[in-house]
C-alpha cells in the first residue's frame, strides 16, 4: 500500500491529493514525514516564500538527513517532499529523496560517476523541471539517459561537446523551452560568435528564451546575430566578464540593453542605434552601473 503511494506521488508530482494520501499512510506507521508532509500542504504549496513554522523546523531539524540524499546542499522541501539542492558530491541514486526532486543545480565537476549521481539506478525524475550548471560530458549520460517530461530549464555549462549536448536536449526534451549557454572565459571572439550563431539557427525555433554568455562576444557582434533569431525567441546575450559586461535581451519585439561599466556606454550606444535599425519597436535601456533604468 505504501509503495503504491509512493508511486502515485511520482507519476503525478503535481497532485496533492496524492500526497495527502502518502502522508496519512506514514503517519499510520509513525514515521514523522507524515507529519511534515501534512503541515507543508496545510500551509500552502509555496513554503519558500514563507518562514516554517516551530514544528516543521522542528521536525527538520530531527529528520532531515534521513529525508535528504547525501551530496547535497541547499535543500528546500515543497508540500513535505524533497524538491530542490545543489548536488555536491557522490550520493546514493536510490535515495527515495531524488523521485520528487524539482530543481537541481550541479555543483560536482564534469567526471563524477553516474552511479553515484541523482541520474543513476534509473532514476524517473518526472518532477524535474530544472537542471542548472550541468557540465555537457554529463548531458547524454545523465540527462537524457531517461525521458524527462516535465524539464522545462536546462543550463548547460561551457567545454567541449556543449553545442552538440544542446541540439540533443532540445531533440529529446519534449517540454524544453528555456536554455541557458555560458561560454569558455578566454575563448576568441571568433569561437564565441560561431557558437552562438549555431545554436540560435539551430535552436531559437523550438525554444521560448535562449540565454548565451560569451565574455569577449563584442556588442557589435551580438547585434548583428539579432536578424539570426526566430521571432517568437527571447534572446539574452551577456558579453564581456565581470566586473565590466554589457548584455542585451531581444524578444517580443522589445530590446532591453544595460552595461555595469561607465566604459562600455559607447558600445551601448552604438547597440540602441542598431538595434533600432533592425525594426524593434521598444527599446528600454538599463544602466546598471548606477541603477538607474
Amino acid at each position: 500500500m505504501l509503495d503504491r503511494a509512493w508511486a502515485a506521488v511520482v507519476r503525478a508530482p503535481a497532485d496533492t491529493n496524492a500526497r495527502r494520501v502518502l502522508a496519512d499512510l506514514l503517519l499510520e506507521r509513525g514515521d514523522p514525514q507524515g507529519e511534515f508532509i501534512s503541515l507543508q500542504i496545510a500551509a500552502g504549496d509555496a513554503p519558500t516564500h514563507r518562514e516554517l513554522s516551530e514544528r516543521e523546523a522542528e521536525l527538520l531539524r530531527k529528520h532531515s538527513r534521513e529525508w535528504t540524499p547525501a551530496g547535497t546542499r541547499r535543500v528546500r522541501f515543497r508540500r513535505g517532499l524533497f524538491a530542490d539542492a545543489v548536488w555536491w558530491s557522490e550520493t546514493d541514486p536510490s535515495h527515495r529523496g531524488w523521485l520528487t526532486l524539482e530543481r537541481l543545480e550541479c555543483g560536482v565537476p564534469s567526471r563524477a560517476s553516474l552511479h553515484a549521481s541523482p541520474f543513476g539506478n534509473d532514476n524517473p525524475l518526472t518532477a524535474l523541471r530544472e537542471v542548472h550548471k550541468l557540465p555537457p560530458g554529463l548531458c547524454a549520460t545523465l540527462l537524457l539517459a531517461r525521458p524527462r517530461p516535465a524539464l522545462r530549464l536546462l543550463e548547460l555549462r561551457a567545454g567541449q561537446g556543449a553545442l552538440e549536448a544542446a541540439r540533443a536536449a532540445v531533440k529529446k526534451l519534449p517540454s524544453l523551452r528555456v536554455l541557458r549557454f555560458c561560454a569558455l572565459f578566454g575563448e576568441d571572439d571568433a569561437l564565441s560568435v560561431t557558437l552562438a550563431t549555431e545554436l540560435i539557427s539551430d535552436l531559437g525555433p523550438r525554444l521560448e528564451r535562449l540565454r548565451l554568455r560569451c565574455p569577449r562576444l563584442a556588442v557589435r557582434d551580438a547585434l548583428a546575430l539579432i536578424a539570426r533569431r526566430a521571432p517568437a525567441l527571447t534572446l539574452e546575450l551577456v558579453c564581456g566578464s565581470a566586473p565590466r559586461y554589457a548584455w542585451l535581451e531581444l524578444g517580443g519585439g522589445r530590446a532591453r540593453i544595460g552595461s555595469i561599466a561607465p566604459t562600455k556606454v559607447d558600445s551601448v550606444i552604438q547597440a540602441e542605434t542598431r538595434a533600432r535599425a533592425a525594426g524593434l519597436v521598444r527599446l528600454e535601456k538599463y544602466w546598471e552601473h548606477d541603477g538607474v533604468r
